[in-house]
């Protein structure tokens, strides 16, 4: 999300943060459902990007596989 939409991403970040500050839980639930909305339109219209996604976490679960474990107990 904050690849297609950066200032989407932040004003979302800051209605979350008004709201529990607040503990304004209506304004929660709709800072969330806003956010929910926003996923699926990228989802949906920008699949490329989710792919992409997808394509670096399979990369990043392949490093940790072959990472060693190299710590004392």
């Amino acid at each position: 999300m904050k690849e297609a939409f950066p200032e989407k991403c932040q004003s979302f970040k800051d209605k979350i943060l008004a709201a529990t500050e607040k503990q304004d839980q209506d304004a929660l639930l709709e800072a969330f459902k806003d956010n929910n909305q926003l996923v699926k339109s990228i989802y949906t219209n920008q699949s490329h990007l989710v792919q992409k996604k997808i394509e670096n976490y399979n990369d990043w679960q392949e490093t940790i596989k072959n990472t060693v474990k190299n710590h004392k107990e």
